[in-house]
């Protein structure tokens, strides 16, 4: 209990003696000149250099898409598969026995459909066969040229399934 006693004197004391502390102490000269002077002295000793930031993401972008680019060229640069095309009218020719069977049957199923549908199919038909006869007349004036090889190749293929197709629609 004396401790406490002593503690509440020495806090009171303590009080009183801030009590008569002047609340602002002015410096007794003009401090900021020389703060100024230490700011620029610091400036030239070493100055600030601020280093330009480097944007990698920019780089590494570039860099993946050189690397994507490069493995599709060495994919690329396989050989091409070989081709074998049988040419111009030999492949008609050993083709048109299949030709004319499927025609037959597609020609008994365009007669069991109504007229609007045998008139839109019998049309597509035309487009396809007008393809056929214009591929094998240019095949005629070059008959090695693979590009129309291919072309008629494909047309007939998309003339088979085009008369498979019909199948559907005479049911």
């Amino acid at each position: 209990m004396n401790d406490d006693i002593l503690n509440l004197e020495q806090e009171k004391r303590l009080k009183q003696a801030l009590a008569q502390l002047p609340k602002e102490l002015e410096p007794e000269h003009d401090l900021w000149p020389g703060i100024k002077q230490q700011v620029l002295f610091q400036q030239k000793k070493s100055p600030v250099v601020s280093k330009p930031k480097w944007n990698w993401m920019p780089s590494a972008v570039a860099a993946s898409f050189i690397v994507a680019m490069i493995s599709l060229g060495l994919n690329f640069r396989q050989p091409a598969p070989n081709i074998t095309v049988v040419q111009g009218s030999g492949f008609i020719e050993q083709y048109q026995p299949v030709r004319n069977d499927m025609r037959e049957r597609f020609n008994e199923r365009l007669l069991k459909m109504s007229p609007e549908t045998r008139e839109v199919v019998g049309q597509n038909m035309l487009v396809i066969e007008q393809a056929v006869n214009e591929i094998q007349q240019a095949l005629e004036q070059d008959p090695n040229n693979l590009e129309l090889n291919l072309l008629l190749n494909e047309i007939l293929q998309q003339e088979k399934n085009f008369m498979l197709t019909t199948e559907t629609l005479s049911l």
